[in-house]
């Protein structure tokens, strides 16, 4: 009867251990799973070549803090696929001098959970219209254990060209997103 019961014990965790695996880390989850802690979760991004050189906009960091900057000195950019380091990033981001709103976490942690689902979204066409208008542009940043990076993912951008991240995430982040800068900019 042990021997039985020992055979059963080992038959259940050989097929349950699976299941939990692949349950355990999924795409819902797999942010939580991925996620290397850092504090970087969006981005705002403004920048502009005519008449001068602008560059500005605002971080959303996980405590809820939107933080902006503005012609930030020795910017570091990402690889050409969007591939950013955790220490260039994180000279970016202290380069935010002021915190400019608090947004609510609980909100903040739904929007988060979005960012994976953002991945598999394509991007539409480039579409250009304009020429000194700069680029108006909305990122959110995955972690990449693969290849221990940030992936600053691109969901819309606007301005000269547009572009946008297909995918009902990226939409729904767009929007929350862009409510953000309309704050801001009520608050002026």
């Amino acid at each position: 009867m042990k021997n039985l019961l020992s055979s059963l014990s080992i038959a259940m965790i050989v097929f349950l251990l699976p299941i939990v695996f692949v349950f355990g880390c999924s795409k819902e989850n797999e942010a939580d799973c991925c996620s290397s802690g850092f504090k970087v979760l969006f981005q705002y991004e403004y920048v502009n070549y005519a008449w001068g050189f602008t560059h500005q906009g605002w971080f959303l960091d996980s405590e809820g803090n939107v933080k902006n900057y503005s012609l930030p000195e020795n910017w570091k950019n990402g690889d050409d696929d969007g591939y950013i380091s955790e220490d260039v990033l994180l000279w970016n981001y202290n380069q935010c001098d002021t915190v400019l709103l608090k947004v609510d976490l609980n909100v903040l942690a739904q929007k988060q959970s979005m960012i994976v689902e953002t991945l598999e979204g394509a991007l539409s066409e480039i579409d250009c219209m304009g020429a000194d208008m700069g680029s108006y542009s909305y990122y959110a940043f995955y972690w990449d254990q693969h290849k221990d990076k940030y992936k600053r993912q691109l969901l819309s951008t606007s301005g000269d060209c547009s572009q946008s991240n297909i995918s009902t995430a990226a939409k729904t982040l767009t929007t929350y997103l862009k409510s953000i800068s309309e704050d801001l900019m009520n608050d002026k």
